[in-house]
């Protein structure tokens, strides 16, 4: 019986994780085409280690209003996502010294 507890409880926690891996990777692919739409993404980089996600879902909400192409779960995953990432963690921050629009790489 503790193995089927135990078993139950891996399985349980793994599946979390993945989807925590999946809903990072839909929220870089959103930040990565949706946001460098309008502008460069040093303007995201500039608010990495800054801004919480509940601040970061106030700026989305704001883009959303000028016609960003995000729905309301893809706000909040971009959200979370960009609250907890730090600037030195964000691969589109900096590619050789330089910021550029990953979708043009």
């Amino acid at each position: 019986m503790k193995r089927l507890v135990c078993l139950v409880v891996a399985l349980y926690a793994g599946l979390v994780l993945a989807s925590f891996g999946m809903a990072g990777d839909e929220a870089k692919d959103l930040v990565n085409t949706v946001c460098s739409d309008c502008h460069s993404l040093s303007r995201v980089c500039d608010g990495l280690g800054r801004r919480d996600a509940a601040a970061w879902s106030l700026v989305a909400a704001r883009m959303r209003g000028h016609g960003a192409s995000l729905d309301a779960g893809q706000q909040e995953v971009v959200a979370e996502y960009l609250g907890g990432l730090k600037p030195d963690r964000a691969v589109f921050c900096n590619w050789h010294g330089r910021n550029l629009r990953l979708r043009h790489l």
